[in-house]
């Protein structure tokens, strides 16, 4: 029983690593995007023959640091909520593990 605990806390772990890993490479896809649409945004920038050119491509390129921010934050939502549900998992396996302890030396369980 106490083997079959273990190796389940160790398997509810990795899974919330893995989440997190693809959540991660995920991001680093995304980010890859904007971090491009970004550096293209940069070069017309720099080639603004005009005042008129040039106020215009900043605020692209501002849009697109706002487009960067945004997906940092979406990121950060994303791996806190996958972060944030592993102790309430690991909690409900440890009752469990407790539960079954329990009934093996057929004690009563009182705890939540």
């Amino acid at each position: 029983l106490h083997d079959y605990h273990k190796v389940h806390c160790k398997e509810l772990h990795r899974a919330s690593e893995s989440e997190v890993a693809q959540s991660r490479a995920r991001h680093d896809e995304d980010k890859a995007a904007c971090e491009k649409a970004f550096d293209q945004s940069c070069v017309v920038l720099r080639q603004s023959g005009n005042n008129k050119d040039l106020e215009s491509n900043i605020e692209k390129v501002l849009a697109e640091l706002e487009n960067i921010k945004e997906e940092y934050r979406i990121f950060h939502g994303r791996t806190t909520k996958i972060v944030e549900a592993n102790p309430p998992i690991m909690q409900d396996n440890n009752f469990d593990y407790e539960r079954k302890m329990c009934e093996l030396f057929r004690l009563k369980y009182n705890c939540p």
